[in-house]
């Protein structure tokens, strides 16, 4: 690999996460997502819904009552990581997160979820509290979502300042770093 073709894989990571934001079966649909709780790092798994490779960013959904909404506004540094297993390629990215809940444009993107991904936000109790079994906190009858749902509905975006890629190989491994600065990625190879 030469520097030349570090334009190349800048394009072919943004490649890759805008196909995970829109195919569901992309190795780049799931992403670790990273925060921080003020104690320790938290980490699970989250699945893309938009990229934008010109704005630099990346969109999840979350409950507006989850943990991690709560480490986010404390600590809006975060990182995403995604891993391609065919193509032993991981990529990192890096930046600062906001927020969004109940605006007139989550309505929108609300109204396009199918009913098995609203779901996820009409439990009555927060994300991660005691439940008798597993699926008494869901109370939706007859796929009737209640309205209090889309109050739980948020959109995290993160702006990626950083973006580390790493691709694994049997006869060595290679490693580039690319830096947001001066309007656009600067990369350059790293030790892996």
């Amino acid at each position: 690999m030469t520097y030349s073709e570090l334009d190349h894989i800048l394009d072919s990571i943004w490649d890759s996460v805008e196909l995970g934001a829109t195919l569901s079966k992309h190795p780049f649909r799931r992403a670790v997502l990273g925060t921080f709780d003020g104690v320790s790092p938290q980490m699970r798994t989250v699945i893309l819904r938009y990229s934008n490779r010109e704005r630099r960013c990346i969109q999840i959904y979350s409950d507006v009552r989850s943990n991690k909404i709560q480490e986010i506004s404390e600590h809006p540094k975060i990182s995403l990581l995604f891993y391609d297993q065919q193509e032993s390629i991981q990529i990192r990215l890096n930046g600062t997160a906001t927020v969004e809940s109940g605006g007139s444009h989550l309505k929108t993107i609300w109204a396009a979820l199918p009913i098995e991904n609203k779901i996820n936000y009409a439990t009555p109790a927060r994300p991660g509290s005691v439940a008798d079994d597993p699926v008494s906190a869901f109370p939706v009858v007859d796929n009737q979502i209640p309205d209090f749902a889309f109050k739980n509905f948020s959109v995290i975006t993160l702006v990626v300042d950083q973006i580390d890629w790493l691709r694994l190989g049997v006869a060595g491994h290679y490693r580039a770093k690319f830096n947001f600065r001066n309007n656009g990625f600067t990369g350059g190879w790293v030790v892996p």
